[in-house]
């Protein structure tokens, strides 16, 4: 009973292990398989699942687990916002060279206007020979 009880704590160490990275429905169905392998749950081996489940090193992986992941995060974030710093100095130099622009072509008018005002007004033509 005692090399029974240790295989299962054995294997479900591992399960545990293997299952860092999932879901707790996962890690619940994984354990299940075990389980069901057995054949049927005594309450040693019951107790022993439990114990596995909150040992301290257990817990120590899955925060450092937790922790590896929460990093990848924020490499993928600190990248993401470099890329969109980029996009927003492309949107702003495109800006303000469309304000140049239009302040270029707002001034051309007023000049075109003033040069209207300040001709002379264009002689009549004469239809016909002379």
């Amino acid at each position: 009973m005692a090399a029974e009880l240790q295989e299962v704590t054995k294997c479900v160490r591992a399960a545990c292990i293997a299952a860092l990275g999932k879901n707790d429905l996962e890690v619940a169905g994984c354990l299940t398989n075990i389980l069901a392998i057995l054949g049927e749950v005594r309450p040693e081996i019951e107790e022993s699942v439990k114990a596995v489940l909150h040992e301290p090193s257990l817990q120590l992986e899955r925060l450092r687990w937790r922790a590896q992941l929460v990093e990848e995060h924020k490499k993928d974030l600190d990248s993401l916002r470099a890329q969109l710093k980029k996009g927003l100095d492309r949107l702003r130099a495109q800006l303000e060279e469309y304000h140049e622009q239009a302040q270029a072509s707002a001034e051309l008018l007023q000049l075109m206007g003033i040069l209207s005002q300040a001709a002379p007004p264009p002689s009549p033509r004469l239809s016909g020979p002379t």
